[in-house]
């Protein structure tokens, strides 16, 4: 089996189709090989029964500076949604500080945390074996 490791993309202008193709293992394409003519098959008669799209039904053509804007709008939702994620962990964690604040949980001294933790932790000397 050949691994193909591929550092950066290259553009589909640029590279020929060749380089840009994934191969199959042989051993997968002999296993597989009923499984696969029957796929290619089903394949070809859902394609045969498609009409053909062309582009410009699918989208407007907009100009460059409507385009640009477009660009923009959809860049400036994705970094505001990952700040609303962010803004919602932090207020999370500060309403757990401040619940904590609240609470007073006790804090263990350096012999207590010590024996909790041989309690739990088997592998830890001193603790539970087995």
């Amino acid at each position: 089996m050949a691994w193909v490791l591929i550092p950066d993309p290259p553009s589909p202008a640029i590279a020929p189709k060749a380089d840009l193709e994934v191969p199959i293992p042989r051993y997968f394409l002999l296993e597989q090989s009923s499984i696969l003519k029957e796929r290619e098959l089903m394949l070809a008669e859902i394609l045969s029964r498609m009409e053909p799209v062309t582009s410009r039904e699918r989208f407007p053509e907009l100009c460059r500076t409507e385009a640009i804007i477009l660009l923009q709008r959809a860049e400036r939702a994705r970094q505001g949604r990952l700040r609303a994620i962010f803004m919602r962990e932090i207020r999370k964690e500060e309403e757990r500080d401040r619940k904590i604040r609240e609470e007073g949980w006790h804090k263990f001294s350096q012999d207590q945390a010590a024996v909790t933790i041989q309690k739990v932790i088997p592998q830890h000397p001193g603790g539970r074996s087995g």
